[in-house]
């Protein structure tokens, strides 16, 4: 979690961010805003983009076919 500067990170927000990256998996947006709630955050908005990718052998990006 933090707060973007535009020296630190290009842009600036009123707001803290949450960022998660991780492989996509069941439940994983609803745990991740039931915690923030549980611990009292407001949560102004939620955004789920998924950024499908292919990896080679050694786990390298390799191109879409």
């Amino acid at each position: 979690m933090h707060t973007p500067t535009v020296e630190e990170n290009g842009w600036t927000s009123s707001h803290s961010v949450v960022e998660v990256v991780t492989d996509d998996m069941p439940f994983l947006v609803d745990s991740v805003t039931n915690e923030l709630s549980r611990q009292g955050r407001g949560i102004h908005v939620v955004i789920h983009p998924q950024v499908v990718v292919r990896r080679d052998l050694i786990s390298a990006i390799a191109p879409m076919t």
